[in-house]
């Protein structure tokens, strides 16, 4: 392969920017420039929170427009994405969170209210994949913060 994933996505996203992109089942279309949009902030809250390269971010949900947006966001970013199947009991997700040192947390809402946030002692922050908002953040970590910078700065840098 002549160009990276990075390269590959990015070459994509402007050569198709106002075609349709992902599409949930009666809740609406993403084009492909509304996916560099969602990647490019989701890069901009980790670039603020500091995750470094190969840090690990768990997403936990079923097959949407949202869990691929996070993959892309998450891969693009050069950290590592920890897929985990929404089949799990809520004590094995958790311990998985856990045991791959994961930061960040992308579940459906359902799911978020199964977990016990305490329980996964390496989570800065756990975010609803139905709209990409910041819903839990540990103390001490400032997730919220770094997660209003983040506005901010796509806000400058896009805007």
């Amino acid at each position: 392969m002549k160009e990276n994933f990075v390269e590959y996505m990015e070459r994509s996203i402007r050569e198709h920017w106002k075609l349709d992109s992902f599409s949930d089942y009666q809740a609406g279309t993403y084009t492909y420039g509304d996916v560099a949009e969602h990647i490019y902030r989701l890069h901009a809250f980790f670039r603020e929170a500091g995750l470094k390269q190969g840090g690990k971010v768990s997403v936990l949900g079923r097959n949407s427009s949202n869990w691929a947006v996070t993959y892309l966001a998450v891969t693009t970013y050069g950290a590592t994405i920890v897929p985990i199947l929404p089949d799990f009991h809520p004590s094995d997700i958790e311990n998985i969170v856990t045991h791959s040192d994961s930061r960040f947390l992308f579940a459906s809402t359902a799911f978020l209210d199964k977990l016990d946030f305490a329980n996964m002692k390496t989570l800065d922050a756990a975010f609803s994949l139905s709209d990409f908002s910041l819903t839990r953040e540990r103390a001490g970590t400032q997730a919220v913060a770094a997660y209003e910078r983040s506005k901010k700065t796509f806000e400058s840098e896009y805007a």
